[in-house]
Formats: structure tokens, C-alpha cells, sequence
């Protein structure tokens, strides 16, 4: 798990392969406040979903995880925190490989995403988004997912 400010994004385009893609969708909206839309394709690797959403409590959000892709979370507007755990550390609680989404049950501990932060998640993490910090606040989200090549971060 990585957390860092979009200032910092540059860094991260040959971290590998799909990021190219995915940093620069992250600065061409960076101000721009897209729309929400359903999961989209921005090219062979890299899918793309604009979230728009109340925060929540903690015990109302699922821990995930998943298989074949890295996560990044990019938060545009809002505030939220995000429940991370070390995934082997971990039971599975329920899965649906068809969809790459592993539920998992376990203790986790909570990482602050302001706007403009994003937090990039890989397979071995298992991670609970949406989560408010003490009130409900809405929340816009860029959520990024690259294609896993292998098993480079299983």
C-alpha cells in the first residue's frame, strides 16, 4: 500500500506497466470533477471508475480484496479514511472470482484520504474504502484499476 499526494503522482508513471495511463488520466482531472460513470475502459490495462458517495461508518463498509488488479483511489473532493491490512494476515470471508472481489474478515488499521490524495493498493493488501472520519461527508472518487501482470504483487 502506497499513500501520497497527487503532487507526488510523476513518480509513480513507470512504477509499471498501466501506470503511464493511469497518472495521466489522474492530472487531466485533477480539476476537472468528472462525472460519475460506471467502470470504463481507458485502454487494454487500465479500467477506470468516477465514485460519487456518502461516507459511512466502518461497520457498514466492506473489506476487499483483490486478485487481478492494483487499486488506486484518488480522491477528488471530500474526505474519507481507509481501513488496510496486510491480506495474508486475513480469512476470506466470500468470494467472486468472476468479478476479481474477495471479501475478507479481520482487524484493520485506518489511513486518512483528504482530497487530493490517492492510495495505491495492490493484490497483497486488503483494504476498506468509504469509511467517514466523524460525520458523513460526500466524497468524489477517481478509482483507477491496471491489469496485474502475473503474479508481480500476489
Amino acid at each position: 500500500m502506497i499513500i501520497d499526494h497527487i503532487t507526488q503522482v510523476e513518480k509513480y508513471r513507470s512504477f509499471a506497466p498501466g501506470f503511464e495511463t493511469a497518472v495521466r488520466f489522474m492530472l487531466e482531472n485533477t480539476d476537472k470533477f468528472p462525472a460519475p460513470a460506471s467502470r470504463y475502459k481507458l485502454d487494454e490495462n487500465v479500467d477506470v471508475m468516477i465514485n460519487q458517495y456518502l461516507t459511512k461508518p466502518a461497520e457498514n463498509a466492506v473489506l476487499e480484496a483483490h486478485n487481478e488488479y492494483i487499486d488506486i483511489q484518488y480522491v477528488l473532493k471530500g474526505g474519507e479514511q481507509v481501513g488496510w491490512a496486510p491480506r495474508n494476515l486475513l480469512t476470506q470471508a466470500s468470494a467472486k472470482p468472476e468479478k476479481d472481489f474477495y471479501e475478507m474478515a479481520g482487524p484493520v488499521t485506518y489511513y486518512p484520504l483528504p482530497a487530493g490524495t490517492f492510495m495505491i493498493l495492490f493484490p497483497s493488501d486488503a483494504h476498506r474504502a468509504n469509511v467517514m472520519v466523524e460525520n458523513p461527508v460526500e466524497v468524489l472518487k477517481i478509482v483507477l484499476k491496471i491489469k496485474v501482470e502475473g503474479n508481480l504483487f500476489a
